[in-house]
């Protein structure tokens, strides 16, 4: 798991975690809805704890929506064979980790309308629910507080259709357009190329209007604006660029780039003896970790600074190394691209390679990198 992420359950077979800047953006939302929607004249007979109670009612409602959008997106890709390792809820809402990238631009295209689809459904719902609420009141002048509270997710459901359908990549209309285009040219390369230019040309209209937010009297909009136009235009440039590393690692395999003659400790080696005979002497930030010639872990830096030092030559490899490692271990034949977003998730900047329960070799992303570099560096 990455630092910073919880673990709050499974849908569908697929792992949830929130990031703890979540818990900055739901805290917000409760009070703006609170404090702004809720705190306006038509609503002076609520109490402040009631305002509150509906503050959070909004934002946990939303988040629920914004998590069965990222459901939607990963249903359809497990359908059409693309793992999703997980979904994580963060301060701009949520992502869908896939393991791989759709492998044709129909499994594209229904995987990125997938999440639209199911905005226009949640936006149409609790409209609906606002029209009934209304019309059993028999109030169509003044809005009741059901009818406000459905409203408000009738809206910003819609809203947030609208601002995925933009056609710029990485948005959902961004992956849409470039199913489009991947189809009709047959070129990925060349329709992601498109799509992020487009994607990074809204991110700076959005700097734009953030910065002219600023300097007119709405600090909050204006920062949260730039905020995000920033962080599209890094997902553009970086969507692209991915791009580029699959094409250029395409028919390059594991056992091209990994590093033979790796150096291993033994699970029962004393953690000191671990960190002068291993760390100091190699400076690898990881090491495999065997028992009985078997991989059962990775040993890291991180790990080391979770033991006192007092304790190092009391405890063992085995009572602090992570066992994840164990399940993402390559094989020599695994394509080279797939090795790098491997090393890339896990978080540890190397993985071992392992062939008939033997590690054979290690990988780094460096060691792919280098690979990459050398084939532009001869064009």
């Amino acid at each position: 798991m990455l630092r910073g992420n919880f673990k709050v359950g499974r849908v569908f077979g697929i792992p949830i975690e929130i990031n703890v800047s979540w818990i900055l953006i739901l805290v917000l939302v409760t009070w703006t809805v609170a404090d702004g929607y809720f705190g306006g004249e038509n609503f002076q007979h609520l109490s402040e704890l009631q305002r509150w109670l509906l503050g959070a009612a909004a934002a946990f409602l939303l988040f629920g929506s914004i998590l069965l959008h990222e459901l939607m997106h990963s249903v359809v890709a497990v359908k059409n064979g693309l793992p999703v390792r997980k979904i994580t809820l963060f301060i701009l809402g949520g992502v869908a980790q896939m393991s791989e990238e759709p492998r044709s631009p129909i499994v594209e295209f229904k995987m990125a309308i997938a999440g639209p689809v199911a905005s226009f459904i949640m936006s149409a719902v609790f409209f609906g629910i606002f029209v009934l609420l209304q019309g059993l009141s028999g109030e169509l002048m003044q809005m009741t507080v059901g009818a406000a509270l459905f409203l408000y997710l009738g809206l910003i459901n819609f809203m947030i259709l609208v601002f995925n359908m933009v056609p710029g990549f990485p948005l959902d209309g961004g992956r849409v357009l470039r199913s489009i285009i991947w189809h009709y040219t047959g070129n990925v390369t060349k329709a992601t190329y498109i799509t992020s230019r487009i994607g990074k040309g809204f991110a700076i209209v959005l700097i734009v209007l953030g910065l002219f937010s600023l300097f007119t009297g709405n600090p909050v909009g204006g920062i949260w604006f730039v905020f995000i136009g920033f962080f599209l235009q890094q997902a553009a440039d970086s969507g692209y660029y991915q791009v580029l590393m699959r094409k250029g690692l395409e028919g390059h395999f594991v056992h091209e780039v990994m590093q033979p003659g790796v150096v291993t400790i033994e699970a029962d080696t004393p953690i000191g003896t671990a960190v002068h005979d291993y760390f100091m002497r190699f400076r690898f930030n990881s090491f495999p970790v065997l028992e009985n010639g078997k991989l059962v872990g990775m040993l890291t830096t991180h790990d080391l600074k979770t033991v006192p030092r007092e304790e190092w030559d009391v405890g063992t490899v085995r009572n602090i190394m992570e066992t994840e490692p164990v399940a993402h271990a390559l094989s020599p034949n695994e394509n080279a691209y797939g090795a790098l977003m491997k090393i890339a998730q896990d978080g540890m900047g190397r993985l071992p390679v392992v062939e008939d329960g033997t590690v054979i070799g290690i990988v780094s992303n460096r060691d792919i990198m280098k690979l990459l570099k050398f084939k532009m560096d001869i064009g």
